[in-house]
Parts: C-alpha cells; structure tokens; sequence
C-alpha cells in the first residue's frame, strides 16, 4: 500500500525531480517506522506466494499424469473389448483398479494412484476456488502455469 501511496505522490508531482524506481520505493519504506518489519513482511509475503505458485503447478503435474495413467489403464482394459466386438469383456475404472492389485506390484500402484488421485484433486480445487471465472464476452484468466496463445478481446 505504502509503495501505491509513493507512486501516487510522485505522478501527482508532490515528490518533484524524483523518479519512479523500484529501489527508491523500498528505501523509502525502510525509512518509515517499523520499516524493516514492513520490508520483511514484504519479503515474506512474495516467497509464500511464490512458493504457493510452485505447489499448485507442482500438483496439477503430479496429479495429472496420475489420473492419465489410470485413465489409460481403463482404456487399454477396453480395448480388447472393442476388438473382440464383446461389451462382457470391458471393464470399468473399479474394474481396472482391481487388476492393478492383482500384479506383483499391486499394492504399490493402487497406493500411487490413490496419491495421485488426490493431488489432482487438490490441484482442481485450488484452479476451481482461485481462478477468476471470465466475464461474458471475454476469456477466461489462464490456470497456474498454463502457456499457451494470448488473446485480445475483440481479436479472433
């Protein structure tokens, strides 16, 4: 708040000869009372974001190429189904998840795949409670991490 105070006074002309500059800002706020305990919160602050940032992207990869795994293994348990032309033969995820316990390392990846399943989880959460939902007529702010093409509104 205080660097937006600073910012305001220097447009305004109040802080004449003085230029906007990132150092500046932050020596002044060290100037203030309790300004290193500003500047430490400060610093606080942004490493918790940052670090929150990571988690989330962190989760999303996680979980993501979890429930791909899984989703994959109910669709190769399909598959002979399909070749076979015999529905009696497809399984479901319950199903699928049984025959990974049934291998040499099935508990392993039953208890992997439940990790997995739940970051994805957490991670849909933190994209469903965070994300801001886009107003009608623009897009949609991207998720954590997300790259792909830019967009300008009215721009096809």
């Amino acid at each position: 708040m205080l660097v937006g105070i600073l910012a305001v006074r220097i447009v305004l002309g109040s802080d004449s000869g003085q230029e906007a500059d990132r150092s500046g800002a932050v020596g002044t706020i060290g100037e203030q009372p309790f300004g290193r305990a500003l500047l430490w919160a400060l610093v606080v602050g942004l490493a918790a974001m940052t670090l929150w940032r990571r988690v989330v992207a962190v989760l999303g990869i996680v979980g993501g190429v979890a429930c791909g795994v899984v989703a994959a293994g109910a669709g190769l348990s399909i598959l002979p189904a399909a070749v076979r032309y015999d529905p009696s033969q497809a399984k479901g995820l319950d199903e699928t998840l049984r025959s990974f316990a049934a291998t040499p390392a099935g508990p392993a990846l039953l208890i992997a795949a439940a990790v997995g399943l739940l970051l994805f989880g957490l991670y849909s959460f933190c994209e469903a409670r965070w994300r801001k939902a886009a107003e009608h007529g623009t897009p949609a702010e991207q998720p954590t991490g997300a790259a792909g093409p830019r967009t300008r509104p009215g721009v096809p």
